[in-house]
């Protein structure tokens, strides 16, 4: 009896082998892509309205895991891990989240009540060539690299893309202001009238200030006490001059705001700065001190200065673009007040504390 088989057919088991893998990887290859699909969709879901648009879930969630981030500075590391403490802070952080979701499509709205095209081939220009000009010389030309930056900042292409044309408008809705000459009472065209209302003690002031920031860790009541004291040791002095020579030894050994480098201060109009600041700025007489006050996590003691002429004239264009600009966020928060952003029932359901 012959018991020798016939030779297995190896190119047929191997082509066999092969089709299965294929056919797995396939598989796989369908699986992510469903995924992927799933998230986008998950992602472009409408969770609020302002206005006639629809604000989609990603910037939501950008949005909410970015104050999650800020107050957590703000009142400590690990406040979200901790049930009670999370629970404290729900109300801030949901106030935080609405009253900032509407400022893209206030300048939306404004394009459109003033003919602006937002999808003009100039803006899809601007947003193309800032994103490769971003790639190149950010990310060394790696498309992947730029991809996984804005994965580790909870960002997604597209909103990324509508943040790009969001400045783009900005800008655009600037310069309409500007050139309208309506709503922007000082322009180069009227540049020495801006200079006298720089002059102008009841609109326009100069500080200088110590800051002292309340840092993770730090005792706030020790912190405040030092404010006090500088405050009432320089009121304690007569002299203006003396005043204002001991006012600098204090910012040079307490202070720890960094943006003040220099002994011009700030100058600014009503409405560029804080509004706590700018009250207790124009509450003061050029020469004098305010007393110890809480803002932006920490206390402020301010000297008012008068302007100096001589900065102003060097400096004038540079101050005319704050004037402005502060006008601009004037006129943009109109459109913010008339247009909140609202949740829909989507949005109502989601829980901002838990998002990850």
């Amino acid at each position: 009896m012959n018991v020798n088989k016939k030779p297995k057919n190896k190119n047929k088991i191997a082509m066999i082998t092969a089709i299965a893998c294929l056919c797995a990887v396939a598989i796989f290859i369908g699986v992510i892509a469903v995924l992927n699909i799933s998230r986008d969709m998950k992602n472009q879901k409408a969770v609020a309205t302002c206005g006639s648009y629809d604000i989609p879930y990603e910037e939501l969630r950008f949005v909410t895991l970015y104050y999650k981030n800020e107050l957590e500075l703000r009142h400590g590391e690990g406040i979200w891990d901790d049930p009670t403490t999370a629970e404290k802070y729900r109300a801030e952080l949901e106030e935080c989240v609405i009253s900032n979701l509407n400022e893209s499509y206030a300048i939306l709205t404004i394009c459109e009540s003033y003919n602006i095209d937002p999808d003009g081939d100039d803006v899809k220009e601007y947003v193309d060539e800032t994103i490769a000009s971003m790639i190149e010389n950010d990310f060394g030309g790696d498309k992947n690299e730029y991809k996984k930056f804005l994965e580790e900042n909870n960002m997604t292409e597209r909103l990324f893309q509508f943040t790009v044309k969001i400045s783009y408008l900005q800008s655009a809705v600037f310069y309409m202001l500007v050139d309208s000459g309506v709503y922007m009472e000082y322009t180069s065209k009227n540049i020495d009238e801006f200079i006298d209302f720089v002059e102008d003690e009841d609109s326009y002031a100069r500080t200088i200030h110590v800051y002292i920031e309340n840092g993770k860790g730090e005792d706030a009541e020790k912190n405040l006490a030092n404010a006090q004291m500088i405050s009432e040791e320089l009121n304690k002095i007569t002299s203006e001059s003396e005043r204002l020579e001991k006012m600098h030894h204090y910012i040079s050994n307490y202070s720890e705001d960094f943006k003040l480098t220099t002994t011009d201060g700030f100058y600014f109009s009503k409405n560029e700065m804080d509004k706590v600041y700018e009250d207790q700025t124009f509450a003061l007489e050029v020469g004098e001190v305010s007393d110890a006050f809480a803002c932006t996590d920490g206390y402020y003691v301010i000297m008012r200065l008068a302007p100096e002429d001589e900065y102003v004239m060097k400096n004038v264009s540079t101050l005319l673009t704050n004037y402005q600009s502060a006008q601009m966020g004037l006129f943009v928060q109109v459109y913010r007040d008339n247009y909140p952003a609202a949740f829909n029932e989507y949005g109502k359901s989601l829980d901002l504390v838990a998002m990850e």
